[in-house]
């Protein structure tokens, strides 16, 4: 074996105890009197050279582990004064780089600089948290105020409808009241003079059509809907709403007045067409006078009809 460039111990110069110096030593005991020596085969002196040669490699190994050791220890050394050397040329960088000028020429002082903008920030921040949490609050208070305030709107909603209700009947009752007074004066009252009776028969009839126009016009527009309307209410369904009523009701107004005026519309035609007639028979004249009485009564009971409050 071996072992250039290494330092070797003085056992190692001077194996005393080896295999091969054995057999010229005299085996001794403790006490000074001479041991038996025994032959060994050759497979355990080959064993104990063995042995002794890795007893010798520990040792070697054991005084370069110790060196190394002390090397180890000399470069923490050095390593521990060159981080402070460092920290100690950082500390100068430091100190030399603390103050600047800024674009006025004011000096600038880095540290305190610093210091004051992290206290800036956590007033900040603060002032941030103090915000949000009054923000919360608001929001709480306005929500409840939203829930108490929300049974009032939703009474309010019925209230606004029955409102426009009551608007729509209104707009409604000129018309109304219009319409029911010249059925009214539909009336013949004066047979002996023709003409008189002929002229004011033309007037009514004209007055009926323009009567007829502004009731057909109450329900321009609504045709859709009220289609939709009393298709809901002929299959037993509820009317939804108060603007649903109100459609229904002025389309129920508007078919009575429609049938009314028709049936005085016929009878102002009937009476003009037996007056214009002077030439006819009397018992023709009278036919017809009894044809007009009859359809008056009929289209007057078919008005009333319309109007005439449910029974409880």
């Amino acid at each position: 074996m071996s072992y250039d460039g290494r330092e070797l111990s003085p056992m190692a110069e001077r194996p005393v105890n080896t295999a091969a110096a054995a057999p010229g030593k005299e085996a001794r005991s403790v006490s000074g009197s001479a041991l038996p020596v025994y032959d060994l085969d050759p497979t355990t002196q080959q064993l104990l050279e063995e042995n002794e040669a890795m007893l010798y490699r520990i040792n070697v190994l054991t005084h370069d582990l110790q060196l190394a050791q002390g090397e180890i220890q000399k470069l923490n050394k050095t390593i521990a004064e060159k981080n402070e050397e460092l920290e100690a040329l950082r500390e100068k960088l430091g100190d030399a780089n603390i103050h600047a000028q800024d674009a006025s020429g004011r000096v600038i002082n880095y540290k305190t600089e610093c210091e004051r903008l992290s206290a800036d920030n956590k007033r900040l921040l603060k002032e941030y948290e103090d915000v949000c949490a009054e923000l919360e609050q608001r929001t709480e208070d306005i929500r409840q105020n939203t829930g108490v305030m929300r049974p009032d709107s939703v009474r309010g909603s019925p209230a606004l409808s029955v409102e426009q209700f009551n608007r729509e009947m209104l707009s409604l009752f000129p018309t109304v009241d219009r319409v029911v007074n010249s059925l009214k004066r539909c009336v013949v009252v004066d047979v002996t003079n023709r003409e008189r009776v002929l002229d004011s028969a033309q007037k009514e009839l004209s007055s009926m059509q323009r009567l007829a126009d502004s009731v057909r016009r109450m329900g321009v527009g609504e045709e859709g809907r009220v289609n939709n309307i009393v298709s809901s209410i002929r299959k037993g369904e509820k009317v939804q709403s108060h603007g649903d009523l109100a459609i229904m009701i002025r389309w129920m107004i508007v078919q009575a007045f429609e049938s009314g005026l028709t049936a005085t519309e016929g009878n102002l035609r009937a009476i003009e067409t037996l007056l214009a007639k002077k030439d006819e028979k009397t018992n023709g004249i009278e036919t017809n006078d009894a044809g007009e009485k009859s359809a008056l009564p009929s289209a007057a009971g078919a008005v009333r009809r319309m109007f005439l409050r449910p029974t409880k």
